[in-house]
């Protein structure tokens, strides 16, 4: 048997540093979610968000329980 180890493998220093200085918005641009559609899915959570909450508030004072 051959005791030899292989030296690990390099990581890419430039992908790394170009997540950290703005290049985070590749992933927006390679799988099509745009600025509009994410903030309207931001809108959307936030509408049933709201909607949960306000039968919550309906229902506590209805309910002892909850």
């Amino acid at each position: 048997m051959s005791n030899t180890t292989s030296a690990p493998a390099a990581t890419d220093t430039a992908t790394f540093y170009g997540a950290l200085n703005g290049g985070s918005g590749k992933g927006a641009q390679q799988e099509g979610q745009s600025v509009s559609t994410f903030f309207a899915s931001v809108a959307t959570g936030a509408t049933i968000f709201g909607f949960q909450f306000a039968v919550f508030l309906l229902l506590r004072t209805r309910l002892s329980r909850v």
